[in-house]
């Protein structure tokens, strides 16, 4: 009984942290052949950070896990990674009882071991879209939670928790199980499974495949948008993200939040095909029609994809949907891979040809983005015990006093009384100490009001004095304002003292002394106004 209690209070816990950031939403890319290569130069080119990094693999050979570990490392682990890896050719039985099963064991333990090395945030997806009958894992929902359990409990026996990994149950947006006793495969036929069907046959839905509250964090999905007769099947056609992750006749999202699990839509695309009839000659003369790259200009764009791609912000209004990963990868080349005739043009952003649909730009851009969606993730036992952790009244005095000089995103979600938990105040001062403690000035204002916050030690007093000077300045502005200056607000008060430090600069007779002074206080309210002030 005592283990039920348990179970529910974490579980509670887990949910109302998460559901804490119901406005705001996260937002990734699937990068082209897993290169990290790719997140770099669109970060780059297009100005832009990219929170969530989605890879997919098929397997997990060696040299892919190497390339998974430069990945972590180079991109860093203040941004979450959403890693797909599938037994693409095993079924279900194999990986359970035959020899696959210790293959597959030592691949994925392999990656739990790369994880807890880099302390990487990972949303981890495998054995997806289980729902239908196309791969060779799917439709066995009798040895579906079995093999789940075991890698679940692998990652526990290489030291993961809800700290370093969050496992994601991602289904298909439609239950097509393949038929009885079919083998399964690409071209196997397929069950239309509605709810109309399910309640006349029993056939399978993703309900059946569930293992269980204990071993899932987050429900995902996959939705996808094609144009009438961009694919020869009957299915094909324009449809928006909402009606897509919810159905009529299969009702998928209705029935995902019965499972009171936050939502992660795992990879959506759209075409930008609209013929009127399927004819792959003509489908390929209109993507480089509408797919041309011009020197110094940025391409040409479709609206309707462009459109389709900003519709996907109507998602996060449902407050259990947490974002999504843009499938950002043209697997057919711009269709030159003949192989893949079935498959179209996914790509939304391309570094290669500077060439990005600019609601993909508004949406890594948009102020409802939640920058840094580590804050998801749970403190490890270990940083929990690692030092003195503010109070519940020391947090919200804390807050008071440094939500008057910079705006963080995060603080009045991590404030607020109604998402309280027992790791709120150790995530806000974490945080916090991210984003000040290498600025001597305003770290050391804190510190020197809340010695629970320690600031990295400074090597470089080099016109501290002048740094000082020109905050205590803007802080005696802020201060005295009438009103409780907003980030635009502060903005402008640094913008007024920088256009007073040019008449200085300018002035005649100044010292070359004086000179720097003025240009170190210059800089400073340059550096404030980038790290503090989220001006988008």
């Amino acid at each position: 009984m005592k283990k039920i209690i348990s179970a529910v209070i974490l579980f509670f816990i887990f949910s109302t942290q998460i559901f804490a950031f119901e406005n705001y939403f996260i937002f990734g890319l699937r990068l082209q052949e897993n290169d990290y290569d790719i997140a770099k130069r669109i970060e780059d080119e297009f100005k832009v950070k990219i929170p969530v990094i989605s890879l997919i693999y098929d397997d997990f050979e060696k040299w892919e896990a190497l390339k998974l570990y430069s990945t972590f490392k180079t991109l860093g682990n203040d941004r979450v990674y959403h890693i797909s890896i599938n037994p693409f050719w095993h079924n279900l039985k194999d990986l359970i009882t035959h020899k696959t099963h210790m293959w597959w064991e030592k691949k994925y333990r392999n990656l739990f071991k790369i994880i807890k090395k880099t302390n990487s945030k990972v949303i981890f997806r495998f054995l997806h879209e289980m729902n239908w009958g196309w791969y060779s894992r799917a439709s066995d929902p009798y040895n579906f939670p079995t093999f789940w359990k075991m890698v679940w409990n692998w990652s526990r026996e290489e030291w993961l928790d809800r700290s370093n990994i969050l496992f994601d149950f991602s289904i298909n947006s439609q239950d097509l199980p393949a038929i009885p006793w079919a083998v399964i495969g690409q071209s196997t036929p397929v069950i239309t499974c509605n709810q109309e069907m399910k309640a006349k046959t029993w056939c399978f839905t993703f309900e059946n495949y569930y293992p269980g509250d204990e071993f899932v964090d987050l429900l995902g999905i996959t939705i996808y948008n094609w144009w009438d007769w961009a694919r020869m099947d009957d299915w094909a056609h324009w449809r928006s993200p909402l009606w897509v992750i919810n159905e009529p006749g299969y009702w998928t999202l209705d029935r995902m939040k019965k499972f009171n699990k936050p939502i992660f839509v795992d990879e959506a695309w759209s075409t930008s095909i609209k013929e009127s009839s399927f004819d792959n000659n003509r489908n390929i003369a209109s993507y480089k029609q509408n797919h041309s790259w011009i020197p110094w200009n940025i391409a040409v764009w479709t609206k309707a994809k462009n459109d389709w791609i900003w519709e996907l912000k109507n998602l996060y209004i449902d407050p259990q949907i947490l974002g999504w990963a843009y499938f950002n990868a043209d697997v057919t080349y711009g269709f030159t891979d003949r192989s893949k005739v079935w498959e179209l043009d996914w790509t939304a952003i391309d570094p290669d040809k500077y060439f990005a649909y600019p609601n993909i730009i508004k949406l890594l851009n948009d102020p409802k983005m939640l920058r840094d969606p580590t804050l998801y993730f749970d403190l490890s036992d270990k940083e929990l015990a690692s030092k003195d952790w503010i109070t519940n009244d020391e947090m919200y005095s804390l807050y008071d006093l440094v939500s008057k000089y910079i705006v963080f995103q995060e603080w009045n979600i991590l404030t607020e009384q109604k998402y309280s938990d027992p790791l709120k105040f150790a995530k806000y001062q974490k945080y916090l100490e991210k984003k000040i403690s290498a600025d001597p000035v305003f770290c050391g204002f804190v510190s020197s009001k809340f010695s629970k916050i320690k600031c990295a030690p400074n090597k470089d007093f080099s016109w501290l004095n002048d740094k000082k000077k020109v905050f205590e300045l803007l802080k005696k502005k802020i201060d005295t304002s009438v009103i409780k200056l907003s980030n635009w607000g502060i903005w402008e008060q640094t913008e007024i003292i920088k256009k007073s430090l040019l008449v200085k600069y300018k002035t005649p007779n100044i010292t070359l002394t004086q000179k720097q002074s003025i240009k170190n206080m210059y800089e400073y309210l340059n550096y404030y106004e980038k790290n503090y002030l989220d001006l988008r």
